[in-house]
């Protein structure tokens, strides 16, 4: 099972661990990390171990206060681990990981500018995107999964938690139409309640987050939902 979440920092003793174990339960073998604000710019790729799991992290960032900031990585079962080709660092906002098997499986982790963030951030994130799917064999099982940033309205997706598309869902629009990809958790007639991602400080709901894959493999998706 592949799955995704903005951790909003993984730093505190032990929240690696309990990441790990609510994984396990969940039976999640490929879990897409951002915001794990591990900082280690002399490192590429870190290897944290968490039990049977283990996190492989490219290094968060430092924003102009000096703070750890973003950060995206994979938390992977044995299993996964044990097929495990290899895993590339593109960008601070993405990282891609290639697993063995027939067809082999490309799982692309992704962390989008937010939606106030400027049009140069937000265009080059997409120019890196677009670069990175392009590299991505025809016949591989290919996913983006990861925080968008991103509102897709009614009028974009069939089940939505969102009233309207925000400038980000524009852009992810734009990239899906480009290279025939669909997000699986909109395309599940879901309770609102198993709908929506993120949750504002406000109390404030949103749909932000996505599982992203090629339409001619619509049939190998056979469910997608938020898990508490």
């Amino acid at each position: 099972m592949i799955s995704s979440l903005n951790t909003r920092t993984l730093g505190p003793l032990g929240r690696l661990e309990e990441l790990a174990e609510c994984s396990k339960s969940q039976n999640i073998d490929i879990l897409a990390v951002q915001e794990h604000r591990f900082y280690h710019p002399k490192e590429v790729l870190k290897y944290h171990q968490a039990g049977s799991f283990q996190l492989v992290t490219s290094s968060a960032t430092k924003n102009s206060n000096n703070s750890t900031v973003g950060g995206v990585g994979f938390l992977l079962s044995s299993k996964a681990s044990n097929n495990l080709l290899s895993i590339e660092s593109i960008s601070p906002r993405i990282i891609v990981l290639e697993l063995e098997g027939n067809p082999k499986t490309t799982v692309i982790c992704v962390y989008s500018p937010h939606n106030s963030s400027s049009e140069d951030d937000i265009q080059d994130f997409y120019t890196t995107l677009r670069a990175t799917v392009e590299q991505v064999p025809l016949h591989n099982f290919l996913v983006v999964a990861g925080d968008l940033n991103a509102k897709l309205g009614p009028d974009e997706v069939r089940f939505t938690f969102n009233d309207k598309t925000n400038r980000n869902g524009e852009l992810l629009k734009d990239f899906m139409e480009e290279f025939n990809l669909f997000c699986s958790n909109t395309s599940f007639m879901k309770p609102k309640g198993q709908l929506w991602t993120f949750e504002y400080p406000t109390g404030e709901r949103a749909q932000l987050d996505y599982l992203i894959f090629r339409k001619k493999l619509r049939n190998s998706v056979r469910d997608s939902r938020p898990y508490s």
